[in-house]
């Protein structure tokens, strides 16, 4: 297997977490 790299973790991070708030505004309202 790959080594992870480094670029890609906070790009996959921001990815995460913006489809997570996303998802709990839309349920909040």
């Amino acid at each position: 297997m790959r080594a992870v790299d480094w670029r890609s973790v906070p790009v996959l991070a921001l990815v995460v977490v913006a489809t997570a708030t996303g998802y709990c505004s839309r349920n909040a309202i």
